[in-house]
């Protein structure tokens, strides 16, 4: 018999026809959907990559570079200052006034920085354990930018001390139109801090 009288012989209804196709689409669903999945993944995959070597490419970027020869270079300033310098006799000059130092110390320093804060002189003595901060700017005002409350504050003279207990912190005092401060990292006695005053020259 011939393929045409065959098929004109063949007489399929709708619903036959809806229920091939339906069955027809969920073979092709199981076959695909694994490839469909598998690409989905790798699509979100390769986007991620992309923006993390985008981030990081712009962290290359904007990232300075360290300068090597640190021995050469000048001191790097303290947090609230721009200007660091070699010596006294240099601060002085930047700030515009003879700038005082402490000369009797409650520890032996390594290290002595010298800064320059909108013409306010600042020396930073310290080493491995212990710091103190000496400033001197013109005026009468507390230059310390210590706000701390402490438990113990008395004044001797033309100078206030500061501190917890009978162990001081912080001294500040005016003199000859100029304001001082003295801050310690390590709390020292009132004779210790009085002394610290009295050997700025």
């Amino acid at each position: 018999m011939k393929y045409k009288e065959i098929m004109d012989k063949i007489y399929v209804t709708p619903e036959m026809q809806k229920r091939i196709l339906n069955n027809v689409n969920k073979e092709i669903e199981r076959k695909y959907s694994s490839v469909a999945i598998y690409y989905k993944t790798f699509v979100s995959v390769a986007a991620c990559a992309v923006i993390v070597m985008g981030v990081l490419s712009v962290y290359n970027i904007m990232t300075p570079s360290v300068p090597h020869d640190f021995e050469t270079a000048p001191p790097l300033a303290s947090p609230y200052s721009s200007e660091g310098f070699f010596s006294e006799e240099e601060l002085s000059k930047a700030v515009g006034y003879d700038v005082k130092s402490v000369n009797y110390l409650p520890f032996k320093p390594t290290n002595t920085e010298y800064y320059n804060i909108d013409d306010m002189a600042e020396i930073y003595y310290s080493n491995d354990k212990d710091a103190l901060t000496f400033r001197m700017s013109r005026g009468s005002s507390d230059i310390s930018g210590y706000y701390n409350v402490f438990s113990n504050e008395k004044t001797i003279g033309n100078v206030t001390i500061k501190g917890d207990g009978n162990m001081y912190s912080l001294a500040i005092w005016s003199a000859d139109g100029f304001s001082y401060s003295i801050d310690v990292t390590a709390p020292v006695s009132q004779e210790t801090i009085l002394n610290i005053v009295n050997s700025v020259k």
